[in-house]
Formats: C-alpha cells, sequence, structure tokens
C-alpha cells in the first residue's frame, strides 16, 4: 500500500514538473530575441477559467511548434527567438482545441522593440453540436500599444480598407468578373500601392504590402493582366529586395509572381517530406506511393470549398477508383491543426492514402502553388508530368483538364 501511495505520488510530480517545464519553455528559431506582451482587459481572473492558456504560432511553422502561456494577473508573456521577421496568430488553448478560427494575427512577429498587445475579453455562447454549448472566447478592440512596424502595417491595413471596397468572389464567376469589374480594381490597386511602397523605408512593411496586393482576387490569373499591368507590378517587386528571401512572406510573393509571369510550372521534381498517417504514425511522403502507377498529390485543407466538393465525389465514387489501375491518390492536408484535418477524415469517412502535414510554406514554395487544391502528378519513375483533373471521373477516364 505504501509503495503504491508513494509511485502514485511519484507520478504526480512528475506530471506537475513536465506541466511547469512547458510552460517555460520558450519557442527558439534562431538567434535573434523577441518579447510579445498580451494584456486582457476583463473582470475575471482568466487564470481561473477554462481560457487560461494562450498559444502563439509562427508562420511557416508546423503548429506544433508553438508556445503555450498561462495568464497571470490577466498578462501573459511570450519569448523566444526569430531568424527572420514572421507573422504570427494568438488564439486560446481552449478555442484551438475545438475550432479553426478565433484567433487574432499579428502582421509582424518580431522586430527590435517589443511588442505590447491589449483587448478586451469576451465570451460568446456557442451551438457546436446538436446539444452541446461552449463559451468561445473572442479578442475584441485589439490595440497593439508598441511595436513600430506592427503599428504601421495596421494603420496602412486601415487606409487600404478606406480607399478601397471589398468584393464578392467565387470561382464559377471569376472570368466574368475579371471582365467587368477586376480591371478597375487592379488599376486602383496598382495606383495605391505604387504610391504605399515608395513611400516605405523598410524592407519588411514593402514585403507585406505587396503580398496584400498580388493575392488579391483579380490577381489570381496571369493572362488576365495586360502588358502594362504586369510590367507596372514587376517594377513593384522589384523594389524589395533580397535580403528577406528565406521570409515565408517573400516565398509567396516568389511563388505568386513566377505564376503570373508565367514562369511556374506543374513540372515540379518530387521533394520528400514527413507527414503522418491516419494512424497517427510518422511516415514520409514517398513511402506512400504505389509502384507501376501514377501517382497524384493532392494538397487541400479543411476549408477549402472545392476541396470538399472532390472528396464527396470521390467518396461517392470509390469503389471505381478503388479498382482503377493507372491512378493514385496521395492526399496531404496542410491544415494549421491536426484535429480539422481529423475531423473532417472522419466526416467523409476517407478510405484512401490521406496524410498531413501542416502548413508548412517551404512546401506550398517548392510545388509553386498559392492556392486549394494544388495537384503535382508523377510517373512510375516519379518523374514529374503534365497532368490535371477537376472531377474524379476526368482522374479515371484519363482526360486532362488543365484549369486549376
Amino acid at each position: 500500500m505504501k509503495k503504491t501511495l508513494l509511485f502514485s505520488f511519484v507520478l504526480l510530480l512528475f506530471f506537475f514538473s513536465c506541466e511547469e517545464k512547458h510552460q517555460e519553455e520558450n519557442l527558439n528559431l534562431g538567434d535573434k530575441p523577441f518579447y510579445i506582451e498580451v494584456t486582457a482587459n476583463s473582470d475575471l481572473d482568466l487564470a481561473e477559467t477554462k481560457h487560461k492558456d494562450l498559444i502563439l504560432s509562427v508562420d511557416g511553422q508546423d503548429f506544433s511548434n508553438n508556445i503555450i502561456r498561462r495568464f497571470k494577473d490577466n498578462k501573459v508573456i511570450f519569448e523566444g527567438t526569430y531568424d527572420l521577421p514572421e507573422s504570427a496568430s494568438i488564439e486560446y488553448k481552449y478555442n484551438a482545441e475545438k475550432y479553426n478560427s478565433f484567433h487574432f494575427r499579428i502582421p509582424l512577429l518580431f522586430e527590435k522593440d517589443s511588442i505590447a498587445i491589449t483587448y478586451d475579453f469576451v465570451t460568446e455562447h456557442q451551438q457546436v453540436d446538436v446539444d452541446e454549448f461552449h463559451d468561445v472566447a473572442s479578442f475584441e478592440n485589439t490595440t497593439i500599444l508598441n511595436g513600430k512596424l506592427n503599428k504601421l502595417i495596421r494603420e496602412k491595413r486601415t487606409k487600404f480598407s478606406e480607399n478601397n471596397g471589398s468584393y464578392t468572389w467565387s470561382w464559377n464567376i471569376a472570368d466574368s468578373l475579371n471582365e467587368v469589374l477586376y480591371p478597375e480594381i487592379r488599376s486602383q490597386l496598382l495606383e495605391f500601392y505604387e504610391t504605399d511602397i515608395s513611400n516605405v523605408e523598410e524592407e519588411i512593411v514593402k514585403v507585406e504590402i505587396f503580398e496584400r496586393l498580388v493575392h488579391d482576387n483579380s490577381f489570381d490569373k496571369g493572362e488576365w493582366l495586360t502588358a502594362e499591368e504586369l510590367t507596372k507590378l514587376n517594377l513593384l517587386y522589384s523594389e524589395i529586395g533580397t535580403n528577406l528571401m528565406g521570409l515565408v512572406k517573400y516565398k509567396r510573393i516568389d511563388a505568386k509572381m513566377k505564376k503570373l509571369n508565367g514562369e511556374s510550372s506543374t513540372l515540379v521534381e518530387l521533394m520528400d517530406f514527413k507527414v503522418q498517417d491516419a494512424n497517427g504514425k510518422e511516415t514520409v511522403l514517398s513511402s506512400s506511393f504505389e509502384d507501376g502507377k501514377i501517382n497524384i498529390l493532392y494538397f487541400w485543407t479543411s476549408w477549402c470549398g472545392p476541396c470538399h466538393r472532390f472528396i464527396q465525389e470521390l467518396k461517392d465514387d470509390f469503389s471505381k477508383y478503388e479498382n482503377n489501375p493507372d491512378y493514385h491518390l496521395v492526399f496531404v492536408n496542410m491544415d494549421r491543426r491536426i484535429a480539422d484535418w481529423e475531423e473532417v477524415t472522419e466526416d467523409y469517412n476517407i478510405q484512401w492514402t490521406n496524410l498531413f502535414v501542416g502548413d508548412i510554406n517551404d512546401i506550398m514554395y517548392h510545388y509553386q502553388f498559392t492556392g486549394f487544391p494544388a495537384k503535382r502528378a508523377y510517373d512510375q519513375e516519379n518523374n514529374p508530368i503534365d497532368f490535371d483533373f477537376q472531377i474524379i471521373d476526368n482522374l479515371l477516364k484519363g482526360e486532362e483538364n488543365s484549369n486549376e
């Protein structure tokens, strides 16, 4: 009995020491230090609530590579190191375990001056199931008190919103919108950003501004742009220094500019990377390939509408797909949270090869895509081939359809 009690005590001590260690660990991504202080305005002591922990995660990093911190006097402090300035997200651990949103985004996580953020703690009673409700916390009236570049970018985003409207968009009407609306939008945006970028000295702010420009829906296809628009866009791009080439945002911009200039290609050499399969086993991408077949990578996310439509089609025709001798699909999920991939996998009862890699921007950069779904095909010798499809019938009949 005494031995059992002693063993239990040792286990409890080990658990709490690990928990304490986890709370104290920093995020180490380089040798330049960062410091972020987050203060919640609330009459509650958040340390005593289920919203007691905040998570900070960095763009381009696996979601498991983050910092979890607990409120003390309604304040949380994040510290760590970095190589390049990146954007980041802050969210509640309680929310992250259940939802795919409700996070606060910091445009630039790292700079020489420390970043101080204040916000109002607000909860909303939301229904998440037929008979289940949760109090979901959100960040209201968020203000960056200091952090020079963050404040500058937020000011410019506010200015952009005041000078430009928002436009409804979807894949099936995109070409029609380009005929009647997008040329005017592009003209306004190019004029607005041309002035904005030329008035900014900080290279990282230029990157932030330019990324916002080229990822506007009106710049989605290179064939939409006139020669004059493309020339102006390339001139703006040339104003951004290359000293930040390792930056996730820079890589996104570079990939998009290659696409707009007609330099990108689906013929990308195969790059292997670590993944997790549906059984929780860590493996590598190539181990899921089938010999003697064309192996097709299908990059997707839980929030991608066309991905859901294709998954449903594939599920409906699964027996037809399962018996085809030519093609093997390898689904690669790139959600930030593994829980979102698991939820969709369970909802559709996905039976085919289905892997999780997370929000890793280097993969998007290598395989040259900026949106979802994205498909890359490889022959029996793993050489890249030019093959695309939109619906499951195109795939099974071997019909190409290059309108990705």
